[in-house]
């Protein structure tokens, strides 16, 4: 019977988490429980979850109304810029595959950043319709060209688990009038539409001002009162300090006239050395006080700011050996500088045994780190491209490589040429080391198969000044003796890349770039996306003769692609026409000629269609005779 109280209080508390971890799920919003075993969904039904050790977010399965308008006039594939206008109603999908994704990816986000991330991808997929079909099919056929923008979207939008309801393209118009000409009855009404939208949002508009002008005049009148307030109280209080004082100088002044002239000198003596030593202390006591907070403060900046820049660096290198899926083996270093310095690095830190090296040369970079590494050891050239303009990657096999050599040195792509090593060269036991300053995070790459991987930051990660380095354990510590520190790979990795003061801007931003890349899906969406970027250009080339691709196809970059007309005069025209047409950068390397279309991560694929689509106008106007 004692065991009775205590069998009573543990059934009430089974019965309170019972109760307190009990759901019920309405049917347009998902319950997603997670913490133990398998993550559960709930969507208009009851369930249970364990209190603490269990947690509950919800996700709403509502339709969003979102409305999509091109930022910029769209060429359709008639050469006619188009703006279209367009609204489409989608929603958290209830498929449970899609619905586990949408967890994954839209999970705490609120509902004006997931409007704004599906107003991007419908706006990007609305585009590339719209450059592939003419103008009088997307006028009378509106609904057939609305259904070709849902189709083509559905992909992507299902990678975010959401479900497109409709899509319907309200407004289109073109500045040279050519809708009007081709007689079409609904041009009259669109406009007025359109009036009426914008009316509206002027109205609101309007009317949102008025309100926050109304608070922000509130706020004011607030603060003017509280400050008036304060400088009245002040002004007594300052009143009083200035009777008493009045009333102590009057009291001084009797006792002085009453005294011997003698008595007075010796006071005012007295009381003027006494004021002078006083101040003096005064003085000496401000100034160590301001000495003291200085040095406080800078010590309290100096430390929050190191430790700023060192969680900045860790989190960075988090996340990218998270992409690059970096073994423990190996360190992570952010140097400053570019990825030329480590020419002479890589000699410093791995010419030390034999003293020999191999080298693959397949463009400018890989010859010119073949030079500097002829000014400290026994280098050669295994293999070279240059018989043929470098328009190719040599093929090596374990055999061609010294035995006895340091390291097997490659650029493993081409900037100027437009080449991309299509295989990891086998070098057995020889540590390969890769320059991959221009297609780094472009694609994954076992990072197991090179002893060094290094890299530039300024064309896939970080503005320039910072240079990764990634080696392996094992080949630090082997230094020359007379290395500059800066050159000193374990140096740097035993002081956390921090001997000096790092690029820490530079690293900043190459810590968003890697978690902007972590959220489109890693390096295997990246390579997908940058695959699909890349066959646009290509497959245009491929199925044409007025330009030419000098690249062989199996050696052809993802990141740089090269062609020439043929002709240097129609090369230099197409380079002044691109950059009228807003295509920075086109002309290709003096030692090359022609063009060179630079897409790298950042680079979206509605820029590579619009340069194919000036491409084609272009051939068009400029034929070869």
């Amino acid at each position: 019977m004692e065991y009775l109280p205590i069998i009573g209080i543990v059934a009430v508390v089974i019965v309170i988490l019972f109760f307190s971890g009990y759901l019920k799920a309405p049917p347009d919003t998902a319950y997603i429980i997670t913490g133990l075993g398998k993550k559960r969904i709930l969507i208009g039904k009851a369930g249970w979850r364990m209190p603490f050790f269990e947690r509950v977010d919800k996700l709403s399965l509502r339709v969003m109304q979102v409305d999509v308008k091109t930022s910029e006039a769209v060429p359709t594939n008639e050469f006619i810029n188009v703006s279209v206008d367009g609204v489409a109603n989608i929603k958290v999908s209830s498929n449970p595959a899609l619905l586990q994704r949408a967890a994954e990816a839209l999970l705490g986000m609120r509902q004006a950043e997931l409007i704004s991330l599906v107003t991007q991808v419908l706006e990007g997929n609305m585009r590339e319709i719209v450059g592939s079909v003419g103008l009088k099919e997307m006028v009378q056929d509106r609904q057939g060209v609305a259904k070709k923008i849902t189709e083509n979207v559905v992909p992507d939008m299902e990678k975010l688990g959401i479900e497109v309801v409709n899509f319907n393209i309200q407004n289109f118009k073109d500045n040279a009038g050519t809708i009007e000409n081709m007689g079409i009855d609904n041009v009259e009404q669109i406009r007025k539409n359109a009036q009426i939208a914008k009316a509206n949002a002027q109205r609101d508009i309007a009317i949102a001002s008025a309100h926050a002008q109304e608070e922000a005049n509130a706020v004011k009148v607030q603060a003017d009162k509280k400050i008036a307030d304060q400088n009245a109280e002040l002004a007594v209080r300052q009143a009083e300090v200035q009777i008493v004082a009045d009333t102590k100088k009057a009291e001084a002044d009797a006792a002085y006239s009453i005294q011997q002239e003698n008595q007075r000198k010796t006071i005012e003596v007295t009381k003027v050395s006494a004021d002078i030593a006083r101040r003096e202390k005064e003085t000496e006591l401000a100034e160590r006080e301001i000495a003291i907070r200085e040095r406080k403060l800078d010590a309290e900046v100096r430390k929050q700011a190191d430790a700023m820049k060192y969680k900045a660096e860790k989190e960075a290198e988090a996340d990218l050996r998270k992409l690059m899926d970096i073994p423990d083996n190996y360190k992570v270093l952010f140097l400053q500088g570019g990825a030329s310095t480590q020419f002479a690095s890589v000699c410093y830190n791995l010419l030390t045994g034999s003293g020999k090296a191999d080298y693959i040369v397949s463009g400018q970079f890989s010859k010119k780190a073949f030079k500097e590494a002829q000014k400290y050891g026994d280098v050669r050239v295994v293999a070279s491209s240059e018989d043929r303009n470098n328009t190719y990657i040599p093929q090596t096999k374990r055999g061609d490589f010294r035995p006895d050599a340091d390291y097997v040195h490659i650029c493993f792509n081409n900037t100027i040429y437009g080449t991309k090593f299509n295989y990891i060269p086998d070098t057995g036991d020889i540590p390969l080391v890769a320059d991959m300053s221009s297609c780094i995070l472009s694609e994954p790459v076992d990072v197991t198969k090179f002893g060094v991987i290094y890299a530039g930051a300024q064309k896939n990660v970080a503005p320039a000044g910072l240079t990764i380095v990634i080696v392996r354990e094992d080949l630090l510590g082997h230094c020359r003796p007379d290395t500059p520190a800066m050159f000193d790979w374990k140096l740097m990795a035993d002081n956390g890349s921090m001997y000096n003061t790092p690029p820490c801007y530079p690293i900043y931003i190459a810590g968003l770039v890697f978690k902007w890349l972590l959220e489109r899906g890693g390096l295997p969406a990246m390579q997908e996306y940058n695959q699909r970027k890349a066959a646009v250009l290509y497959d245009y080339l491929d199925s044409q003769d007025y330009y030419i691709a000098p690249v062989e196809k199996d050696s052809r970059s993802m990141m740089n692609v090269t062609f020439v007309t043929g002709n240097p005069e129609l090369d230099a025209m197409f380079a002044k026409e691109a950059a009228k047409a807003g295509f920075r950068n086109i002309k290709g390397h003096r030692s090359v000629g022609g063009m060179r279309a630079s897409i790298y991560n950042a680079m979206p694929i509605d820029g590579v269609t619009r340069l194919v689509q000036f491409m084609k106008l272009f051939a068009y106007e400029n034929p070869k005779l």
